[in-house]
């Protein structure tokens, strides 16, 4: 199957069950290439957006991965489990305790919203000493993990009935929902665990968009109609600007930019924040960057970019661009230093 030079896309609705792992594993049969990456892991009994990157568009996921994140939680009351979710053993059961009205969970939940430290569920991916923290419960370790920094951008209570509520939360990076759970009902006076959990969206990209993974997994066993599916799922990230924000340049600028060196701020930034990255497109429209271009005082800088085929003919097409329009627009490109 044929990656685009620049990199591509794959938007994939986990099923429940697989990890994560399996379905870049999936990815990796059905696209034939070891190139693939995604935007933030899934646990196995979770369901949603899981973003697939491919070739080139691996340098992106330490973009894609800050954004923020939409999920929608099933929480059961008054039992808890080992790992906090549904797949866990049964650690304690409160069977007299009560349960909470909705304006008791509603109130709990709004003081939770916010910057906060969470303590991540010791049943987790996070690495100790080159080693995950599950793999070091299962050989029998007792584990003390660190809050971390995070937050609760936003969340509304769905539903409240009895024991089980039902919630939607907007959260940042490394934000445990499982956790969420955990504190919630310690809040509430009780104990709980995650009974569902479905990712809605991830930074730019909605599980709506997303091909069904089950469909990815029989591509990987090469099933043609499969694979058809995935071929017209994947997106090439050129295709990302009318997603990603975007800002069209100058050519000389353009030019500057293709070869990763620092442009001048132009007339169109002045409305953007300092630190702010997004993706740029020359004046023919070919994208040059792709969430990787900074907005600094002196000028532009070019976080990461792609150093491809494709990458090399956008900056030829703005370079002859220029040369015809050297009357107009003269820039010196054989000095760096000349446009900044």
């Amino acid at each position: 199957m044929s990656i685009p030079d620049a990199g591509g896309v794959l938007l994939v609705d986990k099923p429940r069950g697989p990890t994560s792992f399996d379905v870049v594993r999936w990815a990796r049969r059905a696209l034939r290439t070891r190139e693939i990456g995604h935007t933030g892991t899934l646990d196995p009994m979770a369901t949603g957006m899981l973003a697939i990157l491919v070739g080139n568009a691996t340098r992106l996921s330490s973009w894609l991965t800050s954004e923020r994140k939409v999920y929608r939680a099933e929480i059961t009351l008054h039992t808890e489990t080992d790992s906090l979710d549904a797949d866990g053993v049964i650690t304690r059961t409160l069977g007299n305790a009560a349960d909470p009205s909705r304006v008791e969970v509603e109130r709990a939940v709004a003081a939770m919203v916010g910057p906060q430290m969470q303590v991540p569920p010791v049943v987790s991916a996070i690495k100790i000493d080159g080693v995950a923290a599950h793999e070091r419960v299962r050989r029998g370790e007792t584990l003390d993990l660190p809050a971390r920094s995070v937050e609760l951008i936003k969340a509304q209570v769905l539903d409240v009935q009895g024991h089980v509520v039902q919630v939607e939360l907007v959260t940042s990076k490394g934000f445990y929902v499982r956790s969420f759970a955990r504190d919630l009902a310690q809040a509430l006076g009780t104990v709980a665990h995650l009974t569902a959990l479905r990712r809605v969206s991830s930074g730019l990209f909605s599980v709506t968009d997303a091909l069904d993974g089950r469909v990815l997994e029989r591509a990987a066993s090469r099933d043609e109609s499969a694979e058809a599916a995935v071929r017209s799922a994947l997106r090439s990230v050129t295709e990302l600007e009318t997603t990603l924000p975007s800002l069209r340049v100058s050519l000389s600028c353009a030019h500057l930019l293709s070869h990763g060196k620092r442009a001048p701020r132009e007339e169109p930034w002045a409305t953007l924040a300092l630190g702010e990255k997004l993706a740029l497109c020359d004046s023919p429209g070919g994208l040059i960057a792709v969430g990787i271009v900074q907005l600094e005082e002196d000028g532009v800088t070019v976080v990461r970019n792609f150093p491809t085929e494709w990458l090399r003919a956008s900056a030829k097409r703005a370079s002859d661009a220029l040369m015809d329009t050297a009357e107009t627009e003269p820039t010196d490109l054989s000095n760096p230093d000349a446009a900044s």
